[in-house]
């Protein structure tokens, strides 16, 4: 049996809590400095090539760490994530190029990380390193966007962006660090296409079951307007006319209240059932989008609350009740593939979102809003198709 390394975990620590940090700032102050260099229809087309990316990563990440180990790929991922932070530091024409490297930083090293941390530690503990290192991560991402948005506002974007270069370079360093757990690599071939059918074989597992259609249409359908966390931060600064300062505030405070709602949701999801749940966070996100919108103008602080507080905390209830509904209805023989292939299958359906955001955006920037709260309203007779229980009695029969 292989020697657990508990030393991996230590040194993935401070490499999380970097990470964090530095996404806490750049997942709003990203779209924003591409909102000020381009418009809409700049991050239009840079997060729709992004996601596009994202989407084979979420099929290939984990055969590379397969291939390559598990320390390759997570080093790997942080060259990426400093070479995006870079190119956003020298502000060169080639920051879109860093914006779309930086969000590959989370696809790319997902699979790896999970993969190295179960192998890292002893099974009775291994709920334990993962419940750490995701609050590790959260409290980086609470902590780095209050803060950085406090100095972008005071000490200047360049010092800013200089210090999440930094920060990316402790994640590289902490990694380098780390020893591999992977035994062995994958070397034959034959397992390779093993590996593409069963990938096939999931995607037509997740559209041939009937009771599972109508989750996975309403999740391919939310997902072609998921373009709201891209033109947010550029309604807050236009529309709104909050500073950078208040914006960071603001988005260290949506990351506290949606970690607030992860327990409620899991109790909730456990008594209700994850439909219940599901249908909470898409009525309860979309009435909330809109009372935004209506009340931004004439109480912009006030309005904040929809964004930044109600919609984390239900955003909570659409994480667990994703999670919980995937798991009852698939067997421990497919359920691993389901969820990679879901997960492939939202990528690339996100691809188009932002484009099709910018479009809209340029007519009516309220339009990203009202669009996308009505596509909800018009889930709900779909999610109500749902039926959890029904595949788990069949493959029990």
């Amino acid at each position: 049996m292989m020697k657990k390394r508990y030393h991996n975990f230590l040194y993935l620590l401070p490499a999380s809590i970097s990470a964090g940090f530095i996404f806490g700032y750049l997942q709003w102050a990203l779209p924003l400095l591409i909102m000020k260099t381009g418009g809409a229809s700049l991050i239009g087309k840079t997060f729709s090539i992004s996601f596009l990316l994202n989407a084979i990563l979420s099929l290939s990440a984990g055969m590379i760490a397969d291939i390559t180990g598990r320390k390759s790929l997570l080093v790997m991922s942080a060259i990426v994530l400093v070479a995006g932070n870079l190119l956003i530091l020298t502000m060169t024409p080639l920051l879109p190029l860093g914006v779309i490297l930086i969000f590959m930083f989370p696809y790319l090293q997902r699979p790896a990380l999970n993969s190295l941390l179960a192998e890292s530690v002893e099974d009775k503990n291994m709920g334990k390193a993962f419940s750490v290192m995701q609050l590790v991560g959260l409290l980086g991402f609470t902590g780095g966007s209050a803060v950085l948005g406090y100095l972008s506002e005071h000490a200047g974007m360049t010092t800013v962006h200089l210090i999440t270069t930094i920060l990316s370079g402790i994640v590289l360093i902490f990694r380098t660090l780390l020893r591999e757990t992977k035994s062995s690599v994958i070397d034959d071939p034959l397992k390779f296409k093993e590996h593409v059918h069963n990938i096939v074989k999931n995607l037509k597992l997740i559209f041939s079951n009937t009771s599972f259609l109508p989750f996975t249409l309403a999740i391919a359908i939310g997902s072609l307007v998921d373009w709201i966390g891209q033109f947010l931060p550029g309604y807050l600064s236009e529309i709104v006319h909050i500073d950078e300062s208040m914006m960071g505030v603001a988005y260290s405070a949506s990351t506290f209240f949606q970690m607030m709602g992860q327990p409620v949701a899991g109790v909730f999801s456990d008594k209700k059932g994850a439909k219940a749940a599901i249908l909470l966070n898409v009525i309860g996100s979309s009435i909330s989008l809109v009372m935004f919108v209506y009340f931004s103008k004439s109480y912009p602080i006030a309005s904040l609350v929809f964004p930044m507080v109600i919609g984390p905390f239900l955003a909570a209830f659409y994480n667990v009740g994703y999670s919980l509904y995937i798991a009852k209805s698939t067997t421990e023989k497919n359920r691993a593939t389901v969820y990679g292939g879901m997960e492939a299958l939202t990528s690339l359906l996100k691809a188009p979102a932002p484009i099709l955001g910018a479009v809209l955006w340029n007519m009516n920037p309220k339009l990203v809003f009202f669009v996308d709260a009505f596509v909800g309203f018009g889930l709900t007779p779909l999610l109500l198709k749902m039926r959890s229980d029904s595949y788990t009695e069949k493959r029990e029969q």
